[in-house]
């Protein structure tokens, strides 16, 4: 008997009593069949996303690390549209998903402390004008003796400073501790797609010719304005100054620069709490000239909104999408997005020589 088959058989004698949707997702994965075209891994995804933590074990959880973070500054923040973390592990679905032990989603500690650090680095190069942060980063890496004649910035010696003291450098660890994150309630689970256009070309390497069939990819993601504790705490003499800055830097990064996987197209970014999610137009949406047909229901994306010169795009992980400049109004034109905005878009398909391309309607701007 094939191992999937005796998965199955023993999720039918148990299934309807487990409460953990990591066991679920990596115990239990359904029989998947080499012809199947993405429905097998869409039904069990579906037992993953339905299952109902036990509510006892992550009250008491939460109240363990609420004990283990009582000296730590903590902040609340929610997601802003949905979250997806731990893609690169090895499942039968294709695309992982990072469960804790307690069967919900988990944001490691050693994950939120690489945002902080990608943002302080960001903040730095930015200020100094250093035209290339891994030299900067290299400098900030060096010991004391070797760092204290490479800087060259007196005026942002003391952020730098902060930066070698929160992180650490090759002679000394970082004084920060990042915590991992922790849901404040039951995070909802929600199924999204890929849908690749050339998958011969992805996974063989061939031409992206016109004639391959579309083979939709599912995956699980955490629902946009589910909010998360992050934690912060310092290790040896406190130092406040530097603690409120080291998680000002996480802060920033969570909502500048997202956590997780699939940032580029959206994904991962967080506001502050009761922050509206991004599931609808916001009022203060970018119209362009004129409106899709109404029978055609928008889809919405997520991307860097680029404004160079003559040229107006979003990129994302599908790819860059431009935005005509014909189809712009004036007014509308001058209320834009900055160059680099993060965007939520709304648009529609069109097939244009054989080539499905996206019709961007709406424009809202979330971050920088």
């Amino acid at each position: 008997m094939l191992i999937p088959q005796m998965a199955e058989q023993a999720f039918a004698q148990v299934g309807a009593r487990c409460r953990n949707a990591a066991l679920v997702f990596d115990r239990y994965t359904p029989e998947i069949r080499p012809n199947d075209k993405g429905e097998a891994k869409r039904e069990g995804l579906k037992r993953v996303v339905g299952i109902q933590p036990d509510a006892a074990l992550l009250a008491a959880a939460r109240t363990r690390w609420q004990a283990m973070t009582q000296n730590a500054m903590q902040v609340t923040l929610q997601t802003d549209w949905r979250l997806v973390t731990g893609v690169g592990r090895n499942t039968p679905y294709e695309v992982g998903f990072h469960f804790n032990r307690y069967g919900v989603i988990g944001l490691p500690g050693s994950g939120l402390k690489g945002v902080a650090r990608s943002f302080a680095l960001l903040q730095i190069t930015d200020a100094t004008q250093h035209q290339i942060a891994s030299q900067l980063e290299d400098i900030l890496l060096k010991d004391d003796a070797d760092f204290d004649k490479e800087w060259t910035h007196p005026a942002y010696k003391a952020e730098a400073l902060a930066f070698r003291a929160i992180f650490g450098h090759t002679h000394a660890a970082g004084r920060a501790i990042f915590y991992d994150a922790m849901p404040t309630g039951t995070p909802r689970l929600e199924i999204d797609v890929l849908n690749p256009h050339y998958p011969r070309y992805y996974q063989e390497g061939r031409a992206p010719t016109q004639w391959q069939s579309p083979i939709p990819v599912f995956f699980i993601t955490v629902a946009a304005g589910t909010p998360f504790q992050f934690a912060v705490g310092w290790r040896g003499n406190p130092n406040p100054n530097l603690l409120q800055k080291a998680q000002a830097w996480l802060v920033s990064g969570l909502m500048e620069l997202g956590a997780g996987a699939k940032t580029n197209a959206g994904y991962g970014y967080f506001v502050e709490p009761n922050a509206q999610a991004a599931a609808q137009p916001a009022a203060n949406a970018v119209l362009l000239a004129s409106e899709p047909p109404q029978q055609q229901p928008l889809k919405q994306g997520k991307g860097r909104f680029n404004r160079k010169g003559n040229k107006l795009s979003i990129t994302d992980d599908a790819g860059e999408h431009e935005v005509l400049k014909s189809r712009v109004g004036d007014a509308a034109f001058n209320s834009l997005p900055g160059d680099r905005s993060i965007v939520i878009y709304f648009y529609d398909e069109l097939e244009v020589n054989g080539v499905l391309q996206h019709r961007v309607w709406r424009l809202v701007k979330i971050g920088k």
